[in-house]
């Protein structure tokens, strides 16, 4: 099992969590921009796209609606998920705010360990 104090990290969006015991996302997220800040020179445009998959449906985390035929295979073999926002992301407030607006709209239901547990993946 995925050990609760470094799990993905998703379940608390707040850019203040104490770095040594957050999730596998916020780590990535801080080593980011820490990455950005440490190559002034160069140019970076961020964006972020937050999805899940539920019952084979794919749903716009950042929009709250659903993505009709979304999962679309590329002449080059790769995939693209077509109907997604992409929003803008110039700070690691962006990112966790891009986060917090998915985490309300995803699917929830309880259960005898979890009362508000994830029904879908997201990604």
């Amino acid at each position: 099992g995925i050990n609760a104090e470094y799990g993905m990290g998703t379940a608390d969006t707040s850019p203040c969590i104490e770095h040594d015991k957050s999730g596998v996302i916020p780590r990535i997220i801080h080593e980011l921009f820490s990455r950005i800040a440490d190559n002034a020179d160069t140019t970076y445009r961020v964006k972020a796209t937050y999805l899940e998959i539920l019952n084979e449906e794919v749903k716009d985390l950042l929009t709250g609606n659903i993505c009709q035929n979304a999962i679309r295979e590329n002449h080059d073999g790769s995939i693209v998920i077509h109907g997604l926002k992409e929003a803008p992301i110039t700070s690691v407030n962006d990112l966790y705010s891009c986060l917090q607006a998915g985490a309300e709209n995803r699917a929830v239901a309880g259960h005898a360990l979890n009362a508000q547990s994830s029904r879908s993946h997201a990604v």
